[in-house]
């Protein structure tokens, strides 16, 4: 990781755009007060940011600064994953300094937009891919953007990202979680064991990494006699949601949470929920994966969980078909983001067979 901040002034003098390998407390102000989604769609502030943020490693920030200011920023994790080194890249969607209102200012901001969108780009080409290129390196970033985000999406695209796949977000719920036998949190021995689980589980997935899972939550199996059949790890996570329109926003804003029984699911204004991932089991096992997220929803005292993957992942397929994900999923069914990446030194047949593949999801990088 670069130890020092490397900056770079735009033809106007009062912009700048830097790389900062630390989590600042100007990047925490600016995230807590980020509203991430879709105007017109789902939105929500996460509430407890800075927690995930500081459990982070290999993290950067790309800053955009005004008179010292900051505008925006966008945070790049190196990570080593099965098909070698990788760049995911969060908040993507929170950069957007020049939105305007006024048609006046208009053709002024438009030309400032597109001066720090070409920084912005030699950041990612300079800073964080030319060491690929200097070594003869493959690798790639990838980053998540809602389906329904347009300016996100075309952001990327000026970025030199193309969208290749797609992911889901399902969402789990039960009124009244009942505990089970048979699953245990781990202890730091079998560690090991579980992140081979998921391993040998992902093995025709990209992008799939296992270095400090057990840094963040906690991890469970599912045991059969003294044999680990299945696993999944967890973390509470609380949101706010600012906008949820529709039917559905309607029944999960203004009716549910104020029903009896159906109360006990969330509030939209600390929206409490469990995020689920690197979920794992073996063959002829897979009913112990919601079984294990009912346990681990009665063992937290939460009534929520959402879970993230590729569509054509077998275990999205699975959870999906079960009709074991509970009433929330019945209202939300799949909620679907956007696969976007830009390929580092990679040919043409090394990227055709790169995307053909389901692409392994954290929960980390959605929370």
């Amino acid at each position: 990781m670069y130890s020092m901040i490397e900056e770079k002034k735009t033809v106007y003098s009062d912009l700048m755009v830097q790389t900062v390998p630390e989590v600042s407390e100007e990047i925490l102000e600016l995230l807590k007060n980020t509203v991430f989604g879709v105007e017109g769609k789902l939105r929500y502030r996460q509430k407890e940011i800075e927690k995930g943020l500081r459990l982070l490693e290999k993290l950067e920030f790309i800053h955009v600064k005004k008179n010292d200011r900051l505008l925006a920023t966008t945070g790049v994790i190196r990570r080593e994953t099965n098909n070698g080194n990788s760049l995911y890249v969060r908040y993507l969607s929170a950069y957007n300094p020049f939105k305007t209102s006024s048609k006046k200012d208009f053709n002024k901001k438009i030309s400032k937009k597109g001066i720090i969108r070409e920084q912005i780009g030699e950041v990612f080409t300079n800073h964080f891919e030319q060491p690929f290129i200097d070594e003869n390196k493959k690798g790639c970033f990838y980053a998540y953007v809602e389906s329904d985000n347009i300016y996100s999406r075309n952001l990327g695209l000026s970025f030199g990202f193309q969208p290749v796949r797609k992911i889901n977000t399902l969402v789990f719920s039960r009124l009244s979680p009942k505990k089970a036998t048979g699953i245990k949190e781990l202890p730091p021995d079998q560690v090991d064991q579980f992140k081979t689980g998921i391993r040998d589980y992902y093995k025709d997935h990209t992008f799939v990494f296992t270095e400090g899972l057990e840094n963040r939550g906690k991890l469970y199996s599912f045991f059969e006699g003294n044999e680990m059949v299945a696993g999944i790890r967890t973390y509470p996570v609380l949101w706010e949601i600012v906008e949820m329109p529709g039917v559905t926003g309607f029944l999960m804003q203004k009716m549910l949470p104020y029903l009896p029984y159906t109360n006990r699911l969330f509030s939209p204004r600390n929206m409490n929920f469990l995020a689920f991932d690197s979920a794992w089991h073996k063959d002829g096992y897979e009913h112990a994966i919601p079984f294990m997220m009912e346990h681990l929803c009665a063992i937290y005292k939460i009534n929520m969980g959402m879970f993230w993957g590729d569509q054509e992942s077998h275990l999205i397929k699975s959870l999906s078909n079960s009709g074991k994900m509970g009433l929330l999923y019945t209202l939300n069914k799949n909620i679907t983001a956007d696969i976007i990446i830009r390929p580092i030194n990679m040919n043409e047949t090394s990227l055709k067979e790169l995307v053909k593949k389901p692409l392994f999801v954290s929960a980390e990088d959605m929370t």
